[in-house]
């Protein structure tokens, strides 16, 4: 097995009684790979214009997704939306939205979590 990391200071290595050797290779990195880019969303909309989900899915919920967060994730373009420029524009608002509320409580203000996973194959 071969492990190539960017910061060897934070590799840990856990074994159950073995002996574990770890050789870094500090001659490679990001700037000596070559890289091939295989996807890229460049947010050309007009402004005001919802991502797309043909290549996008904003999730919705406020579930912490594990990390307890404050927000309630939406799809709406209060949230997420392109501004014209080639940008898609992520806002957090400090808003309550009726049934916005998790295990943990109430969710006190809305933003966007967006993935593109399982929305392309890539070989």
């Amino acid at each position: 097995m071969i492990v190539v990391v960017d910061d060897p200071t934070q590799v840990q290595i856990v074994a159950d009684d073995a002996v574990t050797e770890v050789e870094i290779d500090e001659s490679v990195g990001w700037d000596t790979r070559e890289w091939k880019l295989l996807w890229s969303d460049e947010f050309e909309a007009e402004a005001g214009a919802p991502i797309s989900s043909e290549s996008w899915t904003c999730e919705v919920g406020g579930r912490g997704w594990g990390n307890n967060e404050m927000q309630y994730y939406t799809d709406r373009v209060e949230n997420a939306v392109h501004d014209g420029a080639g940008n898609l524009v992520i806002s957090a608002r400090e808003e309550t939205l009726e049934g916005a509320s998790c295990h943990y409580g109430e969710r006190l203000y809305t933003s966007a979590r967006c993935l593109t996973q399982d929305k392309g194959e890539f070989t």
